[in-house]
């Protein structure tokens, strides 16, 4: 306490009288020096006692040298109280002020994590790959958690992961250049990374801290006798009740917007905002990092992906297109009657059949086979009916089909070219 106030800007004397009227523009006054007087001030009971010494004779003779210099302070009424009031007024706008710009920070780290429509693609593109591992077809879950991307891209098939799949998808198959994708992806979420480095839970403590100033005031306000001292005190109040106001709505409205997104991205349960984001800040470093390995083998990992029987599946035309392509073909190419049997038709495909008047055998396409590991089987199914060459020959653009992420519909028409070559 001594050190403390030998180190403070103004005598004891000049503080005292500072505190007793509230005066928060007196010159010399340091904010930083005040915060380290926080919790110095002589108490209630100790200021009773020093003024119960200085009543007596020759007081000064039974006085420390520190309890000297806290006389001045032991005569100011809840010396702590004003203490605190005097710091809050001289800090209160620009505590406002970093406040509201963390929590502006918080809200447009949601709307970027919305609007991010590489970070869309990714998610979507993920989603695919893991119904295909999970389900072995494109179609199965509807979302995908961002927090279980990590689980997702750990998954290995051999010698490369599911997030290599997913470069190769985003790299290959949909032809963005990797660094640009992935630098444009940082780009459009600065504010993400930013957030996700922070803590909402300190930020909050300090709204909280900053509504407890208020209620000082408010407190002080109710018992200041000295009517200089009251008049500052209520023109500070108001300030810090309209500021109060802005940083629970700014508050309320950041806290809305982390539950948003996290919506948005169907997480099954609400995280800290910070933890959420920092998911996406993970599949970030992810990709840049499996982005590198996946161009550095690039060619091998092509190979490996287009020739071993992985899980991976075309996108898949509807029933209806398949069925309505499919009519003339079936009728005249009777190797459909001859490939599959009656038990492998669904119920759908025997009901619109019997409405149009065709034998349901011949509507059902080897090319509704959509898994890369059936490829054989197509291949065998339309091929067995051609000379070997032409068999070869279908088994290559097969696979190139297949490859390239082709529709169903184009793989039906371009199958059924090569069975009426005569």
């Amino acid at each position: 306490m001594e050190i403390a106030l030998k180190q403070f800007p103004l005598p004891a004397s000049e503080l005292a009288d500072v505190l007793k009227v509230l005066d928060f523009s007196y010159a010399g006054l340091d904010a930083d020096a005040l915060q380290r007087l926080f919790g110095k001030m002589p108490t209630p009971e100790e200021s009773e006692k020093m003024l119960k010494l200085l009543a007596q004779p020759n007081p000064t003779q039974s006085l420390t040298s520190l309890e000297q210099a806290l006389e001045p302070l032991c005569k100011v009424s809840h010396v702590e109280r004003r203490l605190r009031i005097v710091e809050t007024a001289l800090t209160h706008t620009s505590q406002h002020s970093a406040l509201m710009a963390q929590l502006q920070t918080l809200q447009t780290a949601a709307m970027e994590a919305i609007e991010c429509s590489r970070l869309a693609k990714v998610v979507r593109t993920s989603l695919r790959i893991s119904n295909v591992i999970n389900y072995g077809d494109v179609r199965g879950q509807t979302s995908f958690s961002l927090s279980s991307f990590a689980t997702f891209a750990s998954f290995k098939k051999g010698e490369f992961s599911a997030l290599h799949y997913l470069c190769y998808e985003l790299f290959s198959v949909e032809g963005m250049a990797a660094k640009e994708f992935v630098e444009g992806m940082a780009g459009d979420l600065v504010n993400v990374s930013k957030v996700a480095r922070g803590s909402t839970q300190n930020l909050q403590a300090d709204v909280r801290a900053f509504k407890e100033n208020v209620e000082l005031a408010r407190e002080h306000l109710d018992t200041e006798m000295d009517q200089a001292a009251r008049n500052r005190c209520d023109t500070l109040l108001k300030s810090l009740e309209a500021e109060l106001t802005s940083l629970e709505a700014a508050q309320e409205a950041a806290l809305d917007a982390g539950k948003r997104v996290q919506d948005f991205y169907c997480e099954r349960s609400y995280v800290k905002f910070e933890a959420f984001l920092a998911h996406i800040v993970a599949v970030m470093d992810s990709l840049s990092k499996a982005s590198t390995e996946f161009h550095h083998h690039v060619d091998g990992f092509k190979q490996n992906y287009e020739s071993q029987e992985i899980e991976r599946s075309v996108i898949v035309a509807t029933q209806e297109e398949i069925m309505t392509h499919n009519l003339t073909a079936a009728v005249s190419h009777q190797h459909a009657r001859e490939c599959l049997p009656a038990s492998m038709l669904p119920a759908a495909n025997m009901t619109w059949a019997q409405a149009h008047d065709v034998d349901p055998i011949c509507i059902q396409d080897v090319a509704q086979i959509s898994a890369v590991e059936e490829r054989p089987r197509r291949t065998s199914l339309v091929g067995q009916h051609l000379e070997q060459p032409k068999r070869n020959q279908l088994e290559d653009t097969c696979v190139s089909w297949l490859a390239d992420g082709k529709t169903v519909r184009t793989v039906v028409e371009s199958i059924n070219e090569v069975a009426s070559v005569p």
